[in-house]
């Protein structure tokens, strides 16, 4: 074996392993069966050509020479079968047919004559086939079926207007692949004579992988890229093995060509590695640009408080960087269960889903992969090239950025998908961040609001004592004068007059006795309780209840109702239990803050021979139907922010638990009013 023998014979190798590799991906497509067919064509071929090249014997080079030819021939033919697979033409497998009837003709006149191949030349890298009289008619067959391959791909491109944009973007990588292999066409010219070492057979090389690389991958490397990478690699070892043959056929030796091989073999990958990297550095400027924006933006976003804040940064940033064709920011929203859209931007006719369900192949994806995905054609009706961003709070889908097509509907690299990954695994650290830094706030207002209550329930539960010791005082004052005048006075005083005292210093007593146990209600309100249940009866709870908010109903002009059963006794607190009913008072009061006419209903009422209801009614704002369920949960409110922290009906619901009860709201929705409901087992 001679070094010439050296580049086909890994040719060949290379060939077989591509094709075996590419056909146990997927053993039931027919694209891949064929392209294995024409791996193994061309493998027969430079095997061939290999033993030609190496051995001295004339009848054993002029049979490899004849064999090689032959896989030749039906080269073009495996070649269209696989165009036709393909693209999935069924009605060109007839011509495959007539093609390779042909090929078995020519294979018959190749072996058996020497109209094609005529015996072989002695050239200085070994014996070559010699092409006979009417070998240029072959070439025209050859020839020709490519071109035809070819037209059927520029067809299919251009017409076939259901061709996915993946297809699309297949078949331009093949249409770049025949535009390499084109020169392979230089294997046939030492046929007629001429001494140039035959090299095509590394453009067929070039083009099968690329094809490899076309059937295999469902996202590509940018176009302008594999064309340069293409380019490189071409110039570069074309110097690496040209040269040397070229040195070769002047000088006449082996010596000389096979160390300068060597040579020159040896610093071609990092040739080959630099200028591939300058000239990727310069088609991608861009590209690299916007990833190191991305990668600024995950080490901005971590300082980022505000949930709401952090979104539109991660939302505009993004666009900013990479201005894409359309993008979208979608946060899951827990009242409508589905993924509403944030935030929108678009500068093509593509519009986004204002919603996307839970149930939605593109959300079940995201969760199960996990990373940046290409969203399917077929999905939401977007366009090839759209990519989705996914962001998470504690393992769950929490947000997603999905991205259109970048400009110049250049692809998306595996670079960026990298950098998206880091731009998700950041903001989904952020968003945690986020959250965690507003249940803090939470916590934190909560404690302060608490160390409030409690700081005003001692204020409230002394000034209630320093005002009752007075109030006591004038009670007994008004006790003594009334004395004074009924027993002492009443004869010096006229009766109309003495009849209006009376009056008066009765309804004093009366209005400072209401007073007084108005402030033992609230003193006992205020005061702690270690929750100890008693049986009681619930007419004593309403009684105390009536003493805290009756003046506050009169103030704000409320009309109030009651209708309660008497006798309902139970084993509850009696402070947990009026600290329920003055909830639901301070939440109507507040719901009918600004009606015309402001109407509050309570009623108490046995529903089982177990169970009583007490229930709570006003015509305030209603809640809708979204936050129904969910009302009694914490830090729930139809209030403002400013205004409620959610905490007291979840508090009810503690207690209402506490005393082995349910507490349930019914509303017909905004404006309908509401009415709260708890059930409280009767006492046995």
């Amino acid at each position: 074996m001679n070094i010439y023998s050296i580049p086909p014979l890994i040719g060949a190798l290379f060939s077989l392993v591509l094709g075996l590799f590419v056909f146990l991906k997927n053993k039931r497509s027919e694209q891949n069966i064929s392209f294995l067919l024409m791996c193994l064509i061309i493998f027969t071929w430079l095997s061939a050509y290999t033993i030609a090249y190496s051995t001295n014997n004339i009848k054993i080079a002029t049979i490899c020479s004849k064999t090689a030819c032959t896989a030749v021939i039906f080269l073009a033919t495996t070649f269209y079968y696989f165009i036709i697979a393909f693209l999935k033409i069924k009605k060109e497998k007839i011509v495959v047919k007539i093609f390779y009837i042909i090929s078995f003709i020519l294979l018959y006149i190749f072996i058996f004559t020497d109209y094609f191949l005529s015996g072989v030349y002695k050239y200085y890298w070994g014996y070559y086939s010699k092409a006979g009289i009417l070998h240029p008619l072959f070439l025209i067959f050859f020839f020709s079926i490519f071109i035809r391959g070819i037209l059927l791909l520029f067809k299919s491109l251009k017409y076939q207007k259901e061709l996915s944009p993946t297809k699309r973007n297949q078949i331009k990588y093949l249409l770049i692949g025949l535009l390499i292999i084109g020169f392979g066409g230089i294997d046939f010219v030492p046929k007629y004579g001429i001494e140039i070492y035959p090299f095509g057979f590394l453009f067929i090389l070039i083009f099968i992988s690329i094809t490899a690389y076309a059937i295999i991958k469902h996202h590509f490397m940018d176009i302008r890229v594999a064309i340069t990478r293409a380019g490189i690699f071409i110039f570069v070892y074309s110097l690496v093995f040209g040269l040397p043959f070229i040195v070769g056929y002047i000088v006449k030796s082996w010596f000389i060509p096979t160390f300068l091989a060597v040579l020159l073999a040896s610093p071609s990958p990092f040739i080959y590695n630099y200028l591939r990297t300058q000239a990727e550095m310069m088609l991608l400027k861009d590209q690299f640009r916007y990833q190191a924006v991305l990668r600024g933006i995950a080490q901005t976003i971590l300082k980022v408080r505000e949930l709401e804040e952090l979104l539109k940064v991660i939302f505009q940033k993004v666009n900013s960087a990479l201005e894409p064709e359309f993008i979208g920011l979608y946060i899951f929203s827990k009242e409508k269960n589905l993924y509403i859209l944030k935030y929108n931007q678009t500068q093509s006719k593509h519009n986004l889903p204002k919603d996307i369900p839970l149930d939605s192949s593109l959300i079940n994806s995201l969760s199960q992969n996990k990373k940046s995905i290409f969203i399917p054609q077929d999905n939401l009706n977007l366009p090839f090239e759209t990519i989705s961003i996914p962001f998470f709070s504690q393992d769950t889908l929490f947000s997603f950025l999905i991205l259109g097509p970048k400009p110049k509907k250049s692809p998306y690299l595996e670079s960026d998908l990298i950098a998206f990954d880091i731009l998700s695994s950041q903001a989904s650290l952020a968003i945690e961040n986020c959250i965690f830094w507003q249940e803090e706030r939470i916590r934190l207002a909560k404690e302060e609001q608490l160390k409030r209550q409690r700081t005003m329930d001692h204020f409230s539960a002394s000034l209630a004592h320093e005002i009752d010791n007075p109030i006591f005082a004038i009670i007994t004052l008004a006790g003594v004068i009334k004395t004074i005048i009924l027993e002492e006075l009443k004869e010096n005083i006229p009766l109309d007059k003495l009849s209006l005292l009376t009056d008066r210093l009765n309804r004093i007593e009366n209005d400072l006795l209401r007073i007084s146990k108005m402030i033992k209600s609230i003193r006992e309100f205020s005061s702690q309780t270690k929750g100890e249940q008693t049986i009681l009866n619930f007419s004593d709870v309403i009684e105390d209840f009536l003493n805290i908010v009756e003046p506050q109903f009169k103030y704000e002009g409320i009309v109030f109702k009651k209708e309660i059963e008497q006798n309902i006794k139970l084993k509850g607190n009696k402070i947990h239990l009026e600290e329920i009913l003055i909830n639901f008072a301070t939440n109507s009061i507040h719901a009918v803050k600004y009606n015309n006419k402001k109407e509050i209903v309570l009623k108490v009422y046995r529903n089982t021979p177990k169970t009583f209801i007490i229930e709570f009614k006003d015509n305030g704002y209603g809640i809708e139907q979204y936050i129904l369920e969910d009302i009694f949960l914490d830090f729930v409110t139809t209030k403002a922010s400013s205004e409620g922290s959610g905490m007291g009906l979840a508090r009810v619901r503690k207690i209402v638990e506490n005393h082995n009860g349910r507490v349930w709201a019914y509303s017909e929705g905004k404006d309908k009013g509401a009415t709260f409901f708890v059930e409280l087992p009767l006492a046995i």
